[in-house]
């Protein structure tokens, strides 16, 4: 992975101000919830355009805790791993891109025990 410049993260005021003003705009309920998943679960423009129900629902239909995404929802074959703290729930979420279902079973299972360790 190449160095480049860090992204620039907003705090949480400025989360609930820029969600805010989203939701009370045109078609305010899709903007935000387009915002909040690049903020929330990092997301890029890409993947959330081309998420589908079955990559954010759990087999019973109904939206999970964790969005699984496939290699022509994410930005190629490479994959990657994204941590980020709930916001709703005391704990980490991990989210694992893989080529290999295998592969991509064996590095969440890896990293989730990383992070359980280091708690």
């Amino acid at each position: 992975m190449g160095l480049g410049k860090q992204s620039k993260t907003l705090n949480k005021s400025q989360i609930q101000m820029v969600s805010n003003h989203l939701r009370n705009g045109r078609n305010g309920l899709r903007n935000q919830t387009i915002f909040l998943l690049s903020v929330k679960s990092g997301l890029r423009a890409k993947e959330i355009s081309q998420l589908s129900w079955k990559e954010v629902c759990n087999s019973d239909g109904e939206v999970d805790t964790q969005i699984n995404l496939t290699n022509q929802t994410s930005k190629g074959n490479s994959g990657r791993v994204i941590l980020r703290p709930s916001g709703t729930e005391p704990l980490i979420r991990v989210m694992v891109e893989a080529e290999d279902e295998t592969l991509l079973n064996e590095v969440a299972e890896t990293v989730s025990q990383a992070v359980q360790d280091a708690a």
